[in-house]
């Protein structure tokens, strides 16, 4: 299954040596870095946001993030692209108690200014080891406008958007969600691991 917070809109890219399908997100240029996706044979090119519980991610035969037919595992594409990020960078955060049940495949980002010197904002591609231990993630958006919570529950993926979503979902789930402080690690989402 793979989840995202994002539209995801495969496209086909032409290079040297011929087409591939793909998701591009990120930018490239100095201080900007894409991360793509590719995408395999017999998925359609329909844009989509949420979850797809008859996708995977799997490798292609050098190593990079391929997007498959299949139900194994959880993977979520999270994108913290928002305002313009003068007024704050875009974070993808974890909680520190669930980090070791985060496996980042891949990450990119983007920015703005030259070099991206006045702010960036992240990609990244997340495998959850054990969908079903808990996870919490917080997404914070450029601008520093808005901010979701992401939380995986019993294999379930659950989305809350603001502050009275967010009130909302730890009513319902009864959870205990740590605010903003040393129990959040940006650490856990910018190492890239490499290896299954």
């Amino acid at each position: 299954m793979i989840y995202s917070n994002i539209v995801i809109q495969p496209e086909t890219v032409k290079y040297d040596f011929g087409e591939i399908n793909q998701v591009r997100l990120g930018e490239v240029g100095r201080g900007r870095k894409p991360l793509c996706i590719t995408v395999g044979a017999g998925i359609d090119k329909n844009s989509w946001e949420g979850l797809k519980e008859d996708l995977t991610i799997g490798t292609t035969k050098s190593g990079k993030p391929k997007m498959l037919k299949g139900n194994d595992g959880l993977f979520l594409i999270l994108s913290s692209k928002g305002g313009y990020t003068r007024r704050g960078c875009g974070y993808v955060l974890v909680n520190k108690e669930h980090q070791n049940n985060v496996k980042v495949i891949a990450r990119g980002n983007g920015a703005d200014g030259d070099a991206g010197r006045i702010g960036s904002w992240s990609v990244v591609l997340i495998k959850i080891i054990d969908p079903n231990k808990p996870v919490d993630i917080v997404v914070q958006y450029g601008g520093g406008v808005r901010h979701d919570y992401i939380v995986i529950r019993d294999g379930k993926v659950y989305r809350a958007r603001g502050e009275d979503e967010v009130h909302d979902l730890i009513d319902t789930l009864d959870l205990d969600i740590p605010s903003y402080s040393d129990d959040w690690s940006l650490d856990a989402t910018h190492r890239t691991y490499t290896g299954s």
